[in-house]
């Protein structure tokens, strides 16, 4: 009996350490990630490894604070890429919603499964929060598709340790992927004061600036308006594009102060 504990205890101690050696590899690999897309990648096969499961998804909670959308997918069936969930939705809904880990062992019979996956064979699933400085900025799932041994206590403890450390990730990559955004942004409307300071004449200088303004901002329509007199009681609209074309009727209108609207407000309060 003792030899018996004695190996049981050895095979837990071993046990133990491959756990520790694989969430140790797994943070060194997400640290190593600077683009985004990769990272999650990486941080979902990473986190199905750990639980020796099929398949796994992260979503991100969008700008609305209140919604999820699935960003990665690592084996899950069909395209479910691009999936919104509302808070409080569905496994990972709930998972935002109260931010703690949620576990199914039959999310296809589960009351609280989203209507968007019925008919998925979803099994067993976990869903762990990834959260920065106690906000919930998305959740991971790994999931299995047949009924079998339960995800181990200390297994789901592990995806909650990799987790926090992929969470700060993460938020490094999006704040480092927003400031690469705005330096682009920033060197373009350098491009944009360039153009159109040489410009020739007005309409060429208006069409650089519609031009340079395109590779900067995402815009259906586009106008410039210029006042007439003092208090600009009144305007022209001197360019009018909408889908990279002029706009007939509005191209050249003028405008006056009753009807200028959000236009008027703009010219006349210089804001």
């Amino acid at each position: 009996m003792e030899g018996s504990n004695r190996n049981q205890s050895d095979a837990q101690l071993r046990r133990r350490r491959e756990e520790l050696n694989a969430l140790y590899e797994t943070t060194v690999a997400i640290s190593q990630q600077e683009d985004l897309r990769e990272l999650l990648v990486t941080i979902v096969r990473r986190a199905v490894s750990l639980l020796k499961a099929a398949m796994g998804g992260i979503y991100l909670v969008r700008p609305d604070g209140q919604s999820l959308e699935l960003v990665t997918a690592y084996n899950l069936p069909g395209n479910l890429l691009g999936t919104v969930l509302q808070f409080g939705e569905g496994l990972s809904g709930k998972v935002a919603q109260r931010g703690h880990t949620m576990y199914v062992e039959d999310y296809a019979s589960w009351e609280g499964r989203a209507a968007v996956y019925e008919g998925i064979p979803f099994r067993q699933v976990v869903g762990v929060p990834l959260t920065v400085e106690g906000k919930v900025i998305g959740v991971i799932n790994v999931t299995n598709t047949e009924v079998g041994r339960p995800f181990d206590p200390r297994e789901v403890r592990l995806v909650e340790l990799f987790a926090g450390q992929a969470a700060l990730a993460i938020r490094r990559a999006q704040l480092a992927a927003e400031s690469r955004r705005r330096e682009q942004q920033l060197a373009r409307l350098y491009d944009l004061a360039v153009a159109i300071t040489g410009a020739p004449d007005r309409e060429t200088l208006l069409q650089r600036l519609y031009e340079e303004a395109a590779q900067v901002f995402r815009f259906d329509g586009f106008a410039v308006a210029l006042c007439q007199g003092n208090g600009c009681k009144e305007y022209r609209i001197v360019m009018a594009i909408e889908d990279g074309a002029p706009v007939p009727g509005v191209h050249g209108a003028w405008v006056t102060e009753e009807e200028g609207g959000l236009i008027t407000w703009v010219l006349q309060k210089g804001q």
